[in-house]
């Protein structure tokens, strides 16, 4: 069950609510079950135990309660032998069990006996020594502090408890918005909150406008950050440690000077795919101009990584439900391979370009040039180099489903 708060629209054809002083507080109670979610880590150490999380949706995404009894675990691998004392636990908001893997690639399904459906975990690769986490995570979503509607707390609770993710970021609008209000100590103090090293990290940011005209979201490392006085620019405008990741959706180009040195580029999320002109799942935002995908800024001599989100306003980050009023695609998803689950291995993750963008599935992707691993930069030499004319690329991909093919931009 969970309390539905009522939101009034504000203006004419904007997308700006503010919820009601005395709301009326119903309660949603789900229906049958339609959907099953398996998550699991993405990594893992080889018979080292890791959590398994399952959850149960009606046909609306509300989570239904679930009884330890309810799901049969099955493993995808047939040499995975779960302990006979296996037992799925209330724990978080979802049911927790806890087992082990020899080693290398597996999947767990779960089978509602009482509903008669059942959903398949994400893969996980365990190796003899992992020296690394990935993280999953949403970082553009917005609350009742600006144009969405809920509060951040809310916001942040759905990111942890239902869509089982390891790091969410609330990017409310700056003007109007955070900036007009105590908002910003709203999202603070959520923050503050559902922090917790090892199980969820909160991140807090906005959104405005860079001088190109092209939207961007600010993160800060901390959760005592304060608001600029002005437009944010660059990262070095700000006095906090912070990471200005502008949209390739919604501006007409790459060319301005404080672009240069961005190290991340949001490709994906409910607006669509704008790594190029008509690509699959395609950019629909109203603003889009060829000039500003992700494949025209590479090409304008640009470097920076690639991020996910949903851009959600409706409370639901990292969910695969339409996340706008508007029908639009689905949300993405930003992987991070990190030293640890913590808030300073998150960030060292980003700032170094170790991550990568999904549409929302939780596929692991390791790419390599000649050693170079994911986000680094190296010399390979002059025009004359053999590694010029050949250079060794080694990709690994575990995806959700069958993968067709894999595509090499360059």
């Amino acid at each position: 069950e969970a309390a539905f708060r009522v939101a009034v629209q504000i203006g004419r054809g904007e997308m700006a609510f503010r919820p009601l002083k005395q709301p009326p507080l119903l309660r949603v109670v789900a229906g049958q079950a339609r959907r099953i979610a398996v998550f699991i880590p993405s990594v893992a150490e080889v018979e080292k135990p890791f959590p398994v999380h399952v959850l149960a949706y009606d046909a609306f995404g509300n989570v239904l309660g679930s009884s330890d009894d309810r799901f049969e675990l099955r493993p995808e691998r047939g040499d995975l032998k779960f302990p006979s004392a296996l037992a799925l636990r209330g724990a978080d908001g979802a049911l927790r069990a806890a087992t082990k893997v020899p080693g290398g690639l597996c999947r767990i399904r779960a089978v509602d006996r009482l509903a008669g459906v059942e959903g398949l975990s994400n893969p996980l690769l365990a190796s003899e020594r992992s020296t690394e986490v990935l993280l999953w995570g949403d970082l553009h979503g917005h609350s009742a502090c600006s144009d969405g509607s809920v509060p951040p707390g809310a916001y942040y609770t759905y990111g942890r408890d239902v869509a089982r993710l390891d790091f969410a970021a609330i990017t409310d609008h700056l003007h109007p918005g955070l900036s007009e209000g105590v908002g910003w100590e709203e999202v603070r103090d959520a923050a503050s909150a559902c922090d917790e090293a090892g199980r969820f990290i909160p991140v807090i940011g906005f959104e405005d406008r860079d001088a190109a005209g092209g939207h961007q979201n600010v993160y800060f490392q901390g959760l005592s950050a304060s608001l600029p006085g002005g437009p944010a620019e660059t990262g070095e405008d700000l006095k906090e440690d912070a990471l200005v990741v502008p949209h390739a959706h919604g501006r007409a180009s790459w060319d301005s000077p404080n672009l240069r040195t961005v190290r991340l580029a949001e490709v994906y999320s409910c607006w669509g795919n704008a790594e190029r002109w008509g690509s699959l799942c395609s950019n629909t935002h109203p603003s889009r101009h060829p000039g500003s995908t992700i494949q025209a800024g590479l090409a304008y001599g640009l470097r920076f990584g690639l991020v996910a989100g949903s851009d959600t306003h409706t409370g639901l980050p990292g969910s695969a439900l339409r996340v706008r009023i508007q029908p639009r695609h689905r949300g993405g998803l930003t992987a991070v391979y990190a030293d640890a689950f913590t808030r300073p291995a998150l960030w060292a993750g980003l700032k170094g370009r170790r991550c990568y963008a999904t549409t929302g599935a939780r596929i692991i992707l390791r790419f390599e040039v000649e050693g170079y691993p994911m986000g680094s930069e190296g010399d390979l030499g002059g025009p004359d180099d053999p590694l010029i004319k050949g250079r060794a690329i080694a990709v690994k991909v575990y995806g959700t489903s069958r993968i067709s093919h894999i595509d090499v931009v360059r």
